[in-house]
């Protein structure tokens, strides 16, 4: 199972935790997304300006 499946189970439980009225399990499974998405997103250091846009290791072309 993919990370985008298991998001979109999750947020499946989470419209029925409300609509259940267990509002502590929906937080938990909101706070379960959030960490799930977390972990999909790229991480960048900031020190070493290593960007999704860094010219660092590239080569630079002479047009």
């Amino acid at each position: 199972m993919s990370n985008a499946e298991r998001i979109a189970d999750l947020e499946q439980q989470i419209y029925l935790a409300f609509a259940e009225g267990d509002f502590a399990m929906a937080e938990s499974l909101e706070a379960k997304v959030e960490k799930l998405r977390q972990s999909q997103a790229p991480t960048y250091d900031s020190n070493h300006n290593e960007g999704p846009y860094s010219l660092e290791g590239r080569i630079p072309l002479d047009d």
